[in-house]
């Protein structure tokens, strides 16, 4: 029991410098100010059952790292159970309100974490972007009137970007060539974030590793049990 809690822990600390260096990453050269100055963002690691959050950043803003948790369940349903479909190097955006509970200017970044060919879970990292919103103190008669709503789509798939893609989103976002440097920037901070975590099972052993990431998803779901109650 000593031995598993002592691994369980070492996983955990080790999973938590991971995602800090991809927040570090991220703020360093993120085109959004709320980011790189106000650090409005959040990096995680997710679970493949429902998008249960197995850590977050230590400076992650709890909220997004709650949306990016939101957001990764309807994202494994949307591809199929337990991420099927998922390929390495693939990379999700999204950001619709209805599905995560941010606001149209939370953009959701989710890729999936592959470790000795093994998918173990999911990286997400999530942020404000202002430009994407036009919501004001004036209730807008329906959704699409505050800003641009995006559905699920796979801006990078394999490891390699749409560019036409890239470029119709850029322009509706409000963020015009400056997207697909800021896509360029969150795939190599995700890409980080995979090495450390294929770092991890290499260190304590896949398996180990994932039954360390099952104890801390029990964990969650015990505790939104507890809420429940």
């Amino acid at each position: 029991m000593g031995h598993d809690a002592g691994r369980l822990a070492a996983v955990r600390e080790g999973l938590a410098q991971v995602l800090e260096r991809m927040e570090d990453l991220w703020s360093r050269a993120s085109c959004s100010r709320a980011i790189a100055r106000l650090r409005w963002r959040a990096c995680g690691f997710y679970g493949l059952r429902q998008g249960e959050m197995l850590g977050s950043g230590p400076a992650s803003q709890p909220f997004l790292a709650e949306v990016a948790s939101n957001a990764a369940g309807d994202l494994l349903r949307f591809v199929g159970g337990e991420g099927r479909a998922l390929g390495a190097g693939d990379l999700y955006l999204g950001n619709d309100p209805r599905v995560g509970g941010g606001g149209l200017d939370d953009l959701c970044f989710l890729a999936p974490a592959f470790a000795e060919g093994t998918l173990v879970g999911l990286l997400g990292m999530a942020g404000s972007y202002p430009t994407v919103s036009r919501g004001g103190i004036r209730l807008a008669p329906d959704l699409r009137h505050e800003g641009t709503v995006i559905p699920w789509v796979r801006i990078r798939a394999a490891g390699r970007p749409v560019p036409e893609l890239l470029g119709v989103l850029g322009e509706n976002l409000g963020l015009a060539e400056a997207f697909a440097g800021e896509v360029e920037l969150i795939a190599r901070v995700l890409a980080a974030g995979e090495e450390g975590i294929a770092a991890l099972c290499a260190r304590y052993g896949r398996e180990a590793c994932l039954g360390a990431f099952d104890a801390l998803r029990a964990g969650c779901e015990a505790g939104l049990d507890r809420l429940l109650a």
